[in-house]
């Protein structure tokens, strides 16, 4: 489950587990199987290749709202002046990574785009993604 929810390498995995990196590799792909199975549905990542509105509710048939909402996270502050400038948030007085994220009602992350500098607004992150039909669509 720690394989899924944080998604770490295998070399994270066998430092706090205490096992070789092939070991843990060898285990995820015994156990991951079964978990699919006793939850009754398919343990996937979120995709990122989503080009377009079409795209979007052909791989979701089902959804008929989709929640967007930006998300900051801290990260290690770059020695470089110039990417620390980039990356620096004023709203979180931290150099952060922003991304946006969508759900739908059942909170299913659908898609999650590349994360952007910290210094971004969420508004223009949505702007650059192509997925949103229009702004009228919008809440």
């Amino acid at each position: 489950m720690l394989y899924l929810k944080c998604y770490p390498t295998y070399d994270l995995q066998g430092l706090l587990f205490g096992l070789d990196r092939t070991r843990v590799c060898r285990w995820v792909k015994i156990l991951l199987p079964v978990l699919e199975m006793t939850l009754g549905r398919e343990c996937v990542l979120p995709a990122r290749q989503i080009r377009s509105a079409e795209e979007f509710f052909r791989a979701f048939p089902g959804v008929k709202d989709v929640f967007i909402d930006g998300t900051e996270r801290p990260v290690q502050k770059p020695k470089n002046l110039r990417r620390r400038k980039k990356m620096y948030s004023g709203k979180k007085r931290q150099t952060t990574r922003k991304g946006l994220i969508m759900t739908d009602e059942t909170r299913q992350i659908g898609f999650i785009p590349m994360s952007k500098n910290g210094r971004r607004h969420d508004k223009r992150l949505l702007d650059k993604v192509d997925i949103i039909c229009s702004s009228s669509d919008l809440i």
